[in-house]
């Protein structure tokens, strides 16, 4: 049977920091990030992008609320 999911709980004081450790954008793979905001409030998000070079790559991004946004990671940091 299909459950509806709990309601989240309040956000923490301070911004919370996700690491993902795998991607390729070389050629032959494709890379996406998907991030979910399941709150009632705009969520605004900061990504790095990193290589074995250090940080390359800053983007900035909001999602709206209840809703979900796609980056494909290959458009941003190509052959890496």
């Amino acid at each position: 049977s299909i459950r509806p999911l709990p309601q989240p709980g309040p956000l923490p004081a301070e911004p919370i920091s996700w690491f993902f450790a795998e991607g390729s954008t070389m050629p032959g793979f494709e890379t996406y990030i998907v991030l979910q905001n399941p709150l009632e409030d705009m969520a605004t998000v900061r990504i790095t992008f990193m290589t074995q070079d250090g940080p390359v790559a800053y983007q900035t991004t909001t999602i709206p609320p209840n809703s979900r946004k796609s980056i494909h990671v290959n458009d941003i940091v190509p052959n890496a």
